[in-house]
């Protein structure tokens, strides 16, 4: 009985030996197949993001495509006009395959402060070149400091004399590293970054809008809170990239492909040109009244001046205009439009002053799109002296124009951001700057955001 007792004991002993063993091993597989299946999670999710980074990527390669398409239609009728978004693109939400895509540009000049996003292009000519601005004008434009300016002509001239307040290639040799001033244009803004004290001074260059979406975010109006450092007066400050370019330009070449008419030549040849053309454009009677008023156009400063001068009205001088420059030069570099420009920019025109910068601005609200195509609208506005100092440095046409695309793929994941400058000048429109700003952070605030997640939340249900 005892031997028997003793066997079963052993029997049960070895079967709760068997047991926790085996259950030993079921919670070593069981952690296993937990480990390896968060492990898939993961990769899954990797390779779900990295498919959205893809469709993202492709949709900013869709956006270009799309942009570069619609300028070769604008050219053939409108080539140098404005095109006005909504009514001739779409900038905002364009769905592009899976993707999204919006064109991040510039609140209208009323809404300025505000912090609701606006989509369109940027156009180049609404700010002031910085190749071709001279020291005064570099030194009007808002938080440039007297330093910088001097430093930004001696960057781009062509000598090694020092203006006041400047730095020269001697300075840049002392420095670490050791590098040769340019005197040379800017090819990119960027370039700033080279100009001796602005590395050391990045706020001279963004100020508050530091992921340059034009608006102000929350992290941008909180005080010290939160990194950039700002006023939070509720009010964007901008640095002074926003009001530069390097690219405005426009060619002075006619819609059918001649040479533009210098209205300041006094060649012999210029004035039967120029009779001829206002003679098939508007009328022989009318050509002869234009040409005895304009005389051999001796001292006519531009083109507004020679309008004013004619006594043509704004629709026969809207017939004429893209024939017309003021140089024999290829390209007119640095003209800033009246159409698009901000009243800070404006202001920073030789000739012009606040007031009359807010006159222009106010009164371009209430135009049409047809009476702002040339620069007539102007002439009322400006006084003879204005005229004669100013219009020289004044256009109503833009040829060069900034697409600042952000992009989401697939459920708003996969977020890219390219920036490209388009040249619309020729007959093929080309894309002459690219750059990759994803880094610089999400610029579509928490609306889309939220509506890109509640978008996701509808297409799972």
């Amino acid at each position: 009985m005892m031997k028997l007792k003793r066997q079963l004991h052993s029997l049960l002993h070895r079967r709760a030996s068997i047991l926790i063993v085996v259950l030993w091993v079921m919670i070593g597989i069981a952690a296993v197949t937990l480990y390896y299946s968060d492990d898939m999670n993961l990769e899954y999710r990797a390779s779900d993001n990295y498919v959205q980074a893809a469709q993202a990527r492709q949709t900013v390669d869709g956006m270009r495509r799309y942009l570069l398409d619609f300028f070769t239609t604008w050219n053939k009728d409108n080539k140098g006009i404005l095109p006005v978004v909504e009514t001739d693109y779409v900038a905002d939400a364009i769905q592009v395959g899976k993707g999204k895509a919006w064109l991040i540009g510039r609140a209208p000049e009323k809404n300025k402060h505000g912090k609701e996003l606006h989509f369109e292009l940027v156009d180049e000519a609404s700010k002031i070149n910085i190749n071709t601005a001279s020291l005064a004008t570099l030194k009007l434009i808002p938080n440039m400091t007297d330093s910088l300016a001097a430093r930004i002509i001696d960057w781009r001239d062509k000598n090694d004399t020092s203006t006041e307040n400047g730095a020269e290639t001697l300075t840049y040799q002392l420095g670490t590293p050791s590098y040769k001033c340019k005197n040379a244009d800017l090819e990119t803004l960027e370039e700033l970054r080279l100009v001796i004290g602005v590395d050391d001074n990045m706020d001279l260059l963004y100020k508050e809008d530091t992921n340059n979406n034009g608006v102000l975010d929350d992290n941008e109006n909180d005080g010290d809170t939160n990194w950039p450092a700002d006023n939070g007066d509720g009010k964007i400050d901008f640095g002074v990239m926003e009001y530069l370019t390097v690219y405005s330009r426009e060619p002075n070449v006619a819609a059918d492909g001649t040479k533009r008419i210098n209205v300041t030549s006094t060649t012999l040849e210029i004035k039967p040109k120029l009779t001829t053309l206002l003679t098939d454009k508007i009328s022989s009677s009318r050509a002869a009244a234009i040409m005895s008023k304009v005389g051999n156009a001796r001292n006519v400063t531009s083109l507004l001046d020679f309008y004013v001068r004619s006594g043509m009205t704004a629709e026969e001088f809207a017939k004429v205009d893209t024939y017309l420059a003021i140089s024999d030069k290829d390209y007119e570099t640095g003209l800033v439009n009246v159409n698009t420009a901000s009243a800070d920019v404006l202001t920073c025109v030789t000739g012009l002053d606040s007031s009359t910068a807010d006159t222009i601005v106010s009164t371009r609200d209430g135009l049409t799109t047809d009476k702002m195509k040339t620069i007539a609208w102007v002439a009322s506005i400006l006084t003879s002296d204005q005229i004669t100092k100013a219009g020289k440095y004044l256009t109503a046409h833009s040829y060069v124009y900034t697409a600042d695309i952000a992009a989401v793929g697939e459920y708003g994941r996969g977020f890219q951001r390219e920036s490209m400058v388009i040249d619309t000048s020729s007959n093929t429109p080309q894309i002459i700057y690219h750059r990759d700003r994803t880094r610089m952070g999400w610029p579509l605030g928490k609306e889309i955001r939220e509506t890109l997640d509640t978008e996701v939340g509808e297409t799972k249900k």
